[in-house]
């Protein structure tokens, strides 16, 4: 699936065709270079899951530097950045608490969404569901989803 994304307000729209479609439990891997919007791709994602009767917005920050944010929504969300890494190995994953992450989010029918997969050692370690690579064009972002294949 490809989406042409103008300004920033149109995520909205193409996240709320991608919750509908996209299998609760999975996990997303966000590619793409810096400043493209993969944090704006969670954010509206957060946003499209939020209770509309709670007051006050879910702040959503990337987590460049504190690694993963954990946001407890309807469903749980979890939110990774692995820019920081070299390589991750199955060792990192553990001392970071990606497993455990991901047994939340798959028991609380949630997501998990990781920014910069390609900095795994092995990336099938990950148990990405899809993949969205983002980039910049000529009238704004271009997102290119892709679901990844069970093996």
């Amino acid at each position: 699936m490809i989406w042409e994304i103008p300004v920033e307000e149109a995520w909205q729209k193409v996240v709320g065709d991608l919750v509908r479609a996209w299998p609760q439990g999975a996990v997303l891997g966000l590619s793409g270079p810096l400043g493209v919007g993969k944090t704006s791709l969670v954010r509206a994602f957060i946003r499209e899951l939020s209770d509309p009767n709670l007051p006050g917005a879910v702040r959503v920050l990337s987590p460049s530097f504190v690694i993963h944010n954990s946001y407890p929504l309807r469903v749980p969300v979890e939110h990774f950045d692995f820019y920081r890494f070299e390589e991750l190995g199955e060792k990192d994953l553990v001392e970071i608490g990606y497993f455990e992450a991901l047994d939340r989010a798959r028991k609380g029918n949630g997501f998990v969404f990781v920014e910069w997969p390609q900095q795994a050692k092995d990336p099938t370690i990950l148990q990405l569901k899809a993949h969205a690579n983002l980039s910049f064009g000529e009238m704004g972002r271009t997102l290119v989803l892709e679901t990844i294949a069970e093996k």
